[in-house]
């Protein structure tokens, strides 16, 4: 009798990333996040992202010298290279970072945020998304293996690393063709059952003598105030 054939998984957790709706949420949460960026000043980009696939497909914005890395498990990758333990030099001294989803998604982030820190020019800023623990949203992209970070906790580990939280994000990207994505500035507090599918923060990295000591983390996640 034929053994019964497994339930399909992806070869590793990031692999939900490049699967479609995981290439949706990427590509809605950039969109959300593009009238941010664009007012950004200075000329170099890098895009830290989940997967080879998702570096390569990274919209673009109007800086013209960009870099695109992503991480794994392994080390970081450019392109299909083989896995280093560090960035690559090149992608050094950037002016704006977006890193989507690879602090909290598997283990290893606190090494990583250090080198993303190291990436970023003084006085340059950094975006940062990730899934939202709390929002049933949680359970499609569980199933693969994903991990998340609360925004408190993503917030003082920023602090840790040198970085100057300036504000957060609510995050809903389109759950369909049909549907419209909404994005929420900071003193947001949702209720755990809303389709808020992740957050995003803004930091800056400021001298050392500049990093602030005993931060208490963000404020609690809120809706606008009326």
């Amino acid at each position: 009798m034929p053994a019964a054939s497994p339930t399909r998984q992806p070869s590793h957790p990031l692999a939900w990333f490049d699967e479609p709706e995981g290439s949706a949420l990427l590509q809605d949460e950039m969109g959300l996040l593009m009238p941010l960026l664009v007012r950004c000043t200075g000329s170099r980009i890098c895009h830290v992202m989940p997967t080879e696939r998702a570096a390569r497909h990274a919209q673009p914005t109007l800086m013209t010298i960009e870099s695109r890395l992503w991480c794994s498990d392994r080390g970081w990758h450019e392109g299909a290279s083989e896995p280093t333990p560090t960035p690559s030099r090149s992608a050094h001294g950037a002016d704006l970072v977006i890193a989507a989803h690879v602090i909290g998604s598997f283990d290893g982030g606190r090494e990583r945020l250090a080198a993303i820190h190291r990436l970023v020019a003084v006085g340059g800023t950094a975006f940062f998304t990730e899934f939202y623990p709390l929002s049933l949203y949680r359970r499609r992209w569980r199933k693969s293996g994903l991990k998340a970070l609360s925004l408190r906790k993503l917030c003082a580990m920023l602090r840790e690393v040198g970085f100057e939280v300036s504000v957060t994000y609510a995050l809903r990207p389109r759950s369909s063709l049909d549907s419209s994505g909404m994005l929420w500035r900071h003193n947001w507090r949702l209720p755990s059952w809303f389709p808020l599918r992740a957050y995003a923060i803004r930091a800056r990295k400021v001298e050392p003598a500049m990093t602030l000591v005993g931060a208490t983390g963000a404020e609690p996640l809120g809706v606008p105030n009326a």
